[in-house]
């Protein structure tokens, strides 16, 4: 199974991907070898790292590793390909999009059977690059919003969580709909078959997280407040909540909202 991971924080936080277990279960040691990426917020935009590859001993890795960039949202995503495999840099997630002056990015874990049906329901505005059924829903997720949200000053958290409500039953029918959204500003994560989330009020200057695909350190200044979104719980002795079936939640400055 694929594993998904993201942060959004108040303040920007230094979120730097350990060379160590992400790695090595990124293909080394571990089935998560068909790609890996990471998007890390950057004004009304957003740097996205990946490859259509395992993680072990990778370039790009390792430069994620020495240079700790800050932001205030990051997303990543370690893949593992449902048959019939599609390996190519093209079907590595996270995928992105503009939309109203925003880069929109989006991550999914799990399968839609027949989501090119669902794209072929909607106005192809956006097409997709690749072939999975990942990128297919975000093309179908983007045509939905183009129809409540005609113009910049319309986009708001409340009418895209109320779209995302909306293509919720019709997606989740079809498979396991386990995903992250975001624009700079805003977290919607929206889970199904298994997703978590924790919210942090603290005043800890770094932390490690870590599960069988990843390991994350995150590292931040005082009065911070840090919203996490996993697949798995990424620390013992804290409160993940699971997201029921169909649950959207939006995180905003390192909060629930």
């Amino acid at each position: 199974m694929c594993e998904l991971f993201a942060m959004n924080s108040k303040f920007p936080t230094n979120v730097n991907m350990s060379l160590g277990e992400f790695s090595l279960h990124g293909g080394a040691t571990g089935p998560h070898s068909d790609g890996w990426g990471i998007a890390y917020a950057m004004g009304r935009d957003f740097r996205v790292i990946k490859e259509p590859e395992a993680a072990f001993d990778s370039d790009c890795v390792r430069y994620i590793e020495a240079h700790h960039m800050a932001s205030r949202l990051v997303i990543s995503h370690i893949r593992r390909a449902s048959p019939p495999k599609r390996v190519a840099f093209e079907n590595t997630h996270p995928f992105d999009r503009e939309f109203m002056g925003r880069r929109l990015v989006f991550a999914h874990n799990g399968f839609v059977e027949d989501a090119q049906s669902l794209f072929g329901e909607a106005e192809r505005r956006w097409l997709p690059l690749g072939g999975t059924d990942s990128e297919y829903v975000f093309m179908y997720i983007l045509a939905k919003l183009a129809q409540r949200i005609s113009s910049p000053d319309d986009y708001n958290p409340r009418n895209v969580e109320e779209v995302l409500s909306e293509l919720s039953p019709r997606v989740r029918e079809r498979g396991k709909f386990n995903f992250l959204l975001a624009d700079p500003d805003f977290l919607y994560a929206h889970g199904d078959s298994s997703l978590y989330s924790l919210c942090r009020a603290c005043d800890l200057e770094e932390s490690q997280l870590a599960s069988d695909a990843l390991r994350v350190l995150v590292s931040h200044g005082p009065g911070q407040d840090v919203a996490l979104v996993a697949t798995k719980p990424l620390t013992e002795s804290e409160p993940w909540v699971q997201f029921a079936p169909g649950e959207i939640r939006v995180f905003h400055g390192g909060r629930r909202i």
